[in-house]
């Protein structure tokens, strides 16, 4: 944050992160109306826990006060957003670069330029991304005006390495967060079923699928008609596709489940309305 982690970027890493006591909190927000602490500094603060929680530096207390209290502020999640974006935008800068591109090309010292303005003004590089990238890697950044938000991305990556973990007991497993859900055609109504989902963090279920289907699945649940979750790759256990995913990305409203074969078969559906 600073050359050196003093008495007050501690207090505002911690003011930051939500785990700062009253007295700390008070004396933070004093130092921040009367500039003892400047906006530049609150600034670089901010950015330099987004960029220790991109590349995993944070430790995991940090990690889920991160989660639970920085990212709580709208302001703080369009920068990260914004932050992930640019950071993919420069990696694809820099394998053109290596590959040294004829269509696109990229000026050299890209990576250093965009380095420098990421450390001394977080902020006003964040503001003038999209048309720096644009000057400078214009195919680059068609390739990315789509992105998936970098919170759902980081959420999707941490979802698909607890699922690496054997959930093949269920009786290690919590019962009131297992919801079993049975592929759309299977069903003997055409009524779409009313499921109440748990309040608990995760949600475990239990996806029948076809007998002496490929073991193999690429999950995504839609509400909406769009995608909201991405899962691959998930391995099946006795007929049926276990998976455990957040509950905060459920809404109430019709679900769509598509657990798709790896090798190129068609997709089992699963349909339900989340109550």
């Amino acid at each position: 944050m600073f050359a050196a982690m003093n008495g007050k970027s501690i207090d505002l890493r911690k003011f930051l992160l939500g785990s700062a006591d009253t007295a700390v909190v008070a004396s933070v927000e004093d130092a921040i109306i009367e500039g003892g602490i400047t906006e530049t500094e609150l600034e670089i603060a901010e950015h330099t826990l987004i960029e220790e929680y991109l590349e995993e530096r944070l430790l995991p207390p940090e990690k889920r006060l991160f989660d639970r209290n920085f990212l709580a502020s709208s302001a703080r999640r369009e920068i990260f957003m914004q932050t992930v974006a640019l950071r993919r935008i420069a990696k694809a800068a820099e394998r053109l670069e290596a590959h040294d591109a004829t269509s696109v090309p990229v000026p050299a010292g890209i990576l250093a330029t965009l380095a420098g303005f990421f450390r001394s003004r977080p902020r006003l590089v964040i503001a003038s991304a999209a048309l720096l990238i644009s000057v400078v890697v214009v195919g680059v950044w068609m390739n990315f005006r789509d992105a998936r938000p970098g919170e759902l991305v980081l959420l999707e990556q941490r979802y698909a390495e607890i699922n690496r973990s054997d959930i093949s007991d269920l009786s290690k497993i919590d019962r009131n967060s297992i919801v079993t859900v049975f592929p759309t055609r299977l069903r003997s109504s055409s009524k779409i079923t009313e499921i109440k989902l748990p309040e608990s963090t995760d949600i475990v279920f239990r996806l029948s699928i076809p007998p002496n289907a490929t073991p193999r699945f690429r999950l995504k649940i839609e509400q909406a008609n769009r995608g909201i979750f991405v899962l691959s790759p998930l391995t099946a256990h006795d007929d049926e596709l276990r998976v455990i995913v957040p509950r905060s990305i459920f809404s109430p409203g019709a679900v769509r489940i598509l657990a798709e074969p790896l090798n190129g078969e068609p997709p089992v559906i699963y349909d339900f309305v989340a109550v």
